[in-house]
């Protein structure tokens, strides 16, 4: 299952104060840390929606050598991106990496050539949207180096995607990959098989947030297959 959340623009300085005082001191401390206020709003509204995904607050988490969180004496997978105003959380039994990017006016060509295999920037620049080609290829490869654990430290370029209207084809075939927009954002998902969506209005956040800082038992509503 992969929850997303795309309406961070809501979170008043009220609420924003009332979620952090449901929050574990740790993961107060966590948030606060962060200087600016959007910064801020991301950290608790990422870790928020892992909760809610999880159905209780999350006391502990374990990071691997490359900082990725796993939970403690669980076996669920769990992993969470965020970016601008969105904030996605996946869970699997088996290995899932998720990203989210907002969606700039103009992509940044220097990134290309670090990252991308030259059949990719050939897809790119003969896209009829290079910006949002360039965002697809992004996600679906962040959200594959967070599936297998090793971030950006994994040289990117030794995994190629090939793009066309039917499916996505990826050079290592052990894993199934989605990507999608929404509210201006990309989504990549990396997993070995497909994914339930659930979008999350604010309403239905705050009501769950709220369910599951009490101790109470929630599901997350409004799926949709990617």
């Amino acid at each position: 299952m992969v929850l997303t959340f795309f309406e961070l623009n809501k979170i008043t300085d009220d609420v924003l104060e009332n979620w952090l005082k449901k929050l574990p001191k740790f993961r107060q401390d966590e948030v606060l840390k962060y200087r600016f206020r959007d910064d801020r709003v991301r950290s608790l509204c990422a870790y928020l929606l892992l909760c809610v995904g999880l159905g209780r607050i999350v006391e502990k988490f374990s990071y691997n050598e490359h900082g990725k969180p796993s939970l403690v004496d669980e076996q669920l997978y769990i992993n969470l991106s965020h970016a601008k105003s969105a904030v996605v959380a996946g869970f699997s039994e088996t290995a899932i990496g998720v990203d989210v990017e907002f969606i700039r006016k103009i992509y940044p060509k220097i990134v290309c050539k670090r990252v991308f295999t030259p059949l990719e920037i050939e897809q790119i620049e003969n896209a009829k949207d290079p910006t949002g080609t360039f965002f697809k290829f992004w996600t679906l490869k962040e959200s594959f180096v967070k599936c297998i654990g090793q971030g950006l430290s994994f040289p990117l370029k030794t995994v190629e995607f090939r793009l066309t209207k039917e499916k996505i084809d990826c050079s290592d075939n052990r894993f199934q990959f989605s990507t999608f927009t929404q509210n201006g954002h990309q989504i990549g998902i990396c997993a070995t098989d497909q994914h339930i969506v659930k979008n999350l209005s604010f309403e239905e956040f705050s009501k769950l947030v709220t369910t599951v800082s009490q101790g109470g038992a929630c599901t997350a509503p409004t799926s949709t297959n990617h």
